[in-house]
């Protein structure tokens, strides 16, 4: 994946985005060689690129009466890959990537387009003019006050019998009994249940503890809300994931929870930089991480985390 590093503000030896510092990840090759193993486990989970059957999408994707084609647009598509993989797939459709850092990557097909810009802007320029419209562990990201509002700016992207598909990371981290567990304590206890990364995350988002603000129920009410929606055809898929350990009740529960340790172990170092320039210590970051890479191993306790996707239909 080709990024220009002229285009990044530097901060602490990382390259973040260059319009807004509220975006708390760097935009750099490290981190989309995360979000491209983060895709790995999307295809997995989902059995392909969308929660939608692929026969569905051939139906709403196919080329218009009158020759014009079908268009698709990924809000927050990070390193791109979403959006090349469809573009291929979908050879006909127009596939459009928009995110606050520039998206190049080098197999770009000839019909697939990337466009840098803030969601919290407005998508004024995009209203109505796709056939699906696909936004992934971007809503999460946004401030609780700001989902609705964004959601709705999104819904308004979609063309009448269109689709919009939200997928997210689940806020709350879950001991393998399905117990959400507290943010991490220095002072704990040895062998309290608790999560290190829920400790990071709430620093990094000034969130408090316990965390009450999960995203995916944010997204189903945005969409059960909003007049354009046909209330029916909203429809959501929650999947349980392990962090480092082999869950032998899910399909791949192995591969995922490899897959989604390494994710996560460089998830909390793209937070370090942000970290140290709110005049955190590193030796303390540092700790944090530590404690973090040993929940992720399985070792002391087994913990999982949750990916959801909801989707519904545009009234005609």
């Amino acid at each position: 994946m080709a990024q220009n590093p002229g285009d990044l503000r530097q901060l602490h030896g990382r390259g973040m985005n260059p319009i807004s510092d509220a975006y708390t990840l760097p935009a750099d090759f490290p981190e989309f060689d995360r979000l491209n193993l983060q895709h790995q486990i999307w295809k997995t989970v989902q059995r392909g690129l969308c929660p939608i059957p692929k026969s569905d999408l051939d139906v709403l994707l196919a080329p218009k009466a009158n020759g014009a084609p079908s268009a698709i647009l990924d809000l927050g598509c990070g390193s791109g890959i979403w959006c090349t993989d469809m573009a291929k797939i979908f050879p006909h459709a127009n596939v459009v990537g928009f995110d606050l850092a520039r998206s190049s990557p080098s197999d770009t097909p000839e019909n697939c387009f990337f466009l840098q810009g803030n969601i919290l802007d407005g998508l004024k320029d995009f209203y109505g003019q796709f056939d699906l419209v696909h936004s992934r562990t971007m809503v999460v990201h946004l401030k609780p006050n700001q989902r609705k509002w964004a959601i709705n700016e999104i819904i308004k992207c979609v063309r009448p019998g269109g689709i919009v598909i939200l997928a997210d990371w689940d806020e709350p981290i879950l001991s393998e009994h399905g117990q959400i567990l507290p943010a991490a304590r220095e002072d704990s206890e040895p062998g309290t249940p608790q999560s290190w990364l829920i400790r990071i995350l709430n620093e990094v988002w000034h969130r408090s503890d316990p965390v009450l603000s999960v995203v995916r129920l944010a997204i189903r009410d945005a969409l059960a809300e909003n007049a354009r929606v046909d209330q029916e055809t909203i429809t959501s898929a929650l999947h349980n994931i392990p962090i480092g350990w082999d869950d032998g009740s899910i399909e791949n529960g192995a591969l995922l929870g490899q897959m989604m340790r390494m994710d996560l172990m460089e998830f909390v170092r793209a937070f370090k930089p942000v970290l140290q320039s709110r005049g955190v210590g590193e030796q303390v970051i540092d700790s944090w991480i530590e404690h973090a890479d040993l929940e992720f191993s399985g070792a002391d306790q087994r913990v999982i985390t949750r990916l959801h996707s909801t989707w519904a239909r545009i009234l005609e």
